[in-house]
């Protein structure tokens, strides 16, 4: 009996010291900067070279990782149509998603160089960008799942690649794509 008493004690310690190190402490090995802290939520954060983008309240904000300083990403009013969504930046194109009452869900780009709002889509429906690069633009006529079109910027040009997409990203003309418990890869 005393054996056992002393089993039904030492199980308990040893399992309590065995997870100890699962929830220990660890130091990160990387610099980790708290960008935002508000009281609304912080959402679809964007990276390029030593920019950070974000949106918190309907406005885009850029954090520049060189100067370590915050600002919002366009002086004075912002010049998106019916923004929602940001999905992508390079530099020169701001991608996002726009929506409205009228089409719901709809992809553009503003050009900063030029100033201009590109509307990618206008039509009846929900099409959501997915990604950019290099000029090409994914998005998926049906919001969450549908049909996954490029389209090229530098032309106007747009493709069909796949029929049926739940989710894409691209870089150097390599697609991947998501529908269920796929992962679709193609090559353009």
């Amino acid at each position: 009996m005393k054996k056992l008493s002393l089993l039904v004690l030492i199980i308990p310690v040893l399992f309590i010291f065995s997870i100890q190190n699962v929830f220990a402490s660890r130091t990160t090995s990387v610099e980790l900067l708290r960008l935002t802290s508000g009281f609304y939520r912080e959402d679809w954060p964007v990276i390029y070279k030593d920019k950070i983008l974000w949106v918190a309240e309907g406005i885009i904000y850029v954090y520049d990782v060189k100067e370590k300083t915050t600002v919002p990403f366009f002086e004075g009013t912002q010049p998106l149509t019916n923004f929602y969504a940001l999905i992508a930046y390079d530099g020169r194109y701001l991608v996002y998603a726009s929506l409205s009452d009228l089409n719901s869900y709809d992809v553009r780009v503003y050009d900063l160089n030029k100033k201009e709002d590109i509307a990618v889509t206008d039509r009846l429906g929900s099409q959501m960008p997915t990604d950019f690069d290099n000029d090409i633009m994914l998005y998926i006529d049906g919001y969450a799942c549908g049909k996954l079109f490029a389209y090229d910027l530098r032309n106007g040009n747009e493709k069909l690649l796949i029929d049926t997409s739940c989710g894409a990203k691209i870089s150097d003309n390599t697609v991947v794509s998501i529908y269920g418990s796929a992962l679709l890869y193609s090559r353009n």
